[in-house]
């Protein structure tokens, strides 16, 4: 009888052996509290949000960035993903452009690397929204065309370029709105060369 005893109870001990080593090797999540675009990320988060940031600055602009910078750039791509939700990869990607880090093509050097700003985003997205009545899908579809738009200011450049439709175009409502559909580079133009060319044909009137 003790012999039948102890053949039945080894193998109890080894395998609550067994558990107990599974539990001691096995990885441990950490649940990550929900994060409000725009706002700072939660102290305990701020070591993998800079280590995010380091590899896409590297992969994509080219530089590491310090924490303060990899910290705002993620509260950027934040404040653009919790609007159109873009993923966090696109929304770098299309900051990185809006902003001057991945090409000069519409910017010309007026704006080169220029850090995003989650507020200047967060207006962005407000004007097409409450100014132009856009959809989130038709939001989605002008940031996809015209990213630079992001860095445009709210007031010296994206209203006062939506004033000049209505006003030269008598552009209004669903119309005006269409327009910007259309043709979104309109947000960001600046130069009117009035048909002789000085060579900034990406941001002139002339194209409209």
């Amino acid at each position: 009888m003790l012999a039948v005893r102890t053949k039945g109870w080894a193998p109890a001990v080894r395998s609550e052996q067994h558990s107990s080593a599974s539990i001691r090797t096995r990885p441990r999540y950490r649940a990550s509290a929900a994060h409000t675009p725009g706002a700072p990320a939660p102290a305990s988060s701020r070591g993998a949000v800079v280590a995010r940031s380091a590899s896409v600055s590297v992969e994509l602009l080219g530089r590491e960035l310090t924490e303060a910078e990899a910290q705002q750039w993620q509260e950027s791509v934040e404040a653009l993903d919790g609007v159109l939700g873009f993923g966090a990869d696109e929304c770098s990607r299309l900051l990185a452009r809006a902003f001057g880090w991945t090409t000069q093509a519409f910017w010309r050097r007026e704006k080169v690397e220029e850090l995003p700003s989650p507020d200047q985003v967060c207006e962005a997205l407000a004007f097409l929204a409450a100014d132009l009545g856009m959809s989130t899908e038709e939001q989605v579809k002008t940031v996809k065309a015209f990213p630079e738009l992001l860095a445009c200011d709210a007031e010296t450049r994206l209203r006062a370029n939506t004033a000049q439709l209505q006003k030269q175009w008598r552009m209004q409502g669903a119309t005006l709105t269409k327009a910007v559909l259309r043709q979104p580079q309109v947000l960001g133009y600046s130069v009117d060369c009035s048909g002789d060319c000085i060579g900034e044909c990406n941001r002139c009137w002339v194209r409209f």
